[in-house]
């Protein structure tokens, strides 16, 4: 709707003012008006400050979110990001750029899987008319992120569980065998290679190592004449009494009563 005019000789300038419909509906992207007025659009934009940033907290958690591949918390922190922009009074060339700071920040954190099979969803989001459109063309290239960062991360918690594991195969035997020593080969902490192997196989680091050892204890007991105190030391234990008191409370046997039993059945 274009200003009032005073004159017939003015009327034309009334005319062109309400038929700006580029500047009308770039308006209407953020205010969501029905009727727009010419005034609304470029007299007001005269009198307001320059920039309006995005909250920084809401923002290094959209960041956040993304890398850990959560949907949920990503798209909960977008819908906050795009409702604090609706309420802000600000010019549409700012609403325009702060829009497309929000879109920087998606495109800036999509993985190279993603953005392989993303082209069409980076578009939409480009072309975005409201900010009901703008959310929801987001929140599609959201969950195609989210998706690959997931399965990449589970392929690498696999990896990472094979090599660990192996590791623990391989060296279950040695004395010197611990969790600062993996923590070490590994380049993680003791908390989470801790919790790591307690996920992958439902058991801790040193109960994984025990029935490792407990096993090939009783397996070296029974197929050979080995003397127990030398079958203890193979297995990687020195303490012979606690591994002794250990092996009883597992089994409810002394070893030597168990190799006797073993061999009478």
């Amino acid at each position: 709707m274009g200003r009032y005019s005073t004159g017939t000789d003015k009327i034309n300038r009334s005319f062109i003012e309400a038929n700006a419909a580029n500047a009308a509906i770039e308006f209407n992207m953020a205010k969501d008006n029905l009727v727009i007025y010419f005034e609304d659009i470029f007299t007001r934009q005269e009198q307001q400050k320059l920039w309006h940033p995005i909250d920084n907290q809401n923002k290094a958690k959209l960041i956040q979110s993304l890398k850990l591949g959560d949907q949920i918390v990503a798209k909960e922190t977008l819908t906050t990001i795009l409702s604090d922009l609706n309420k802000k009074d600000i010019t549409v060339p700012i609403f325009k750029c702060l829009c497309f700071e929000i879109i920087n920040t998606i495109l800036e954190n999509i993985p190279a899987e993603t953005s392989k099979h993303a082209a069409e969803d980076v578009k939409a989001i480009v072309e975005f008319r409201s900010l009901d459109n703008l959310e929801a063309n987001i929140n599609r290239l959201i969950v195609k992120i989210c998706d690959d960062i997931q399965q990449k991360k589970v392929s690498n918690n696999l990896i990472l569980r094979d090599n660990i594991l192996t590791y623990i195969h391989q060296r279950y035997k040695s004395h010197d065998l611990s969790i600062d020593e993996s923590t070490e080969k590994f380049q993680l902490s003791p908390s989470y290679l801790s919790r790591f192997i307690k996920e992958q196989t439902g058991e801790t680091f040193s109960q994984y190592v025990w029935n490792l050892r407990l096993d090939e204890f009783k397996r070296q007991l029974m197929e050979t004449d080995l003397p127990i105190k030398t079958i203890v030391s193979n297995i990687g234990y020195i303490d012979i009494a606690n591994f002794t008191r250990r092996f009883k409370k597992a089994e409810g046997l002394t070893p030597g009563q168990y190799r006797k039993y073993n061999a009478a059945q």
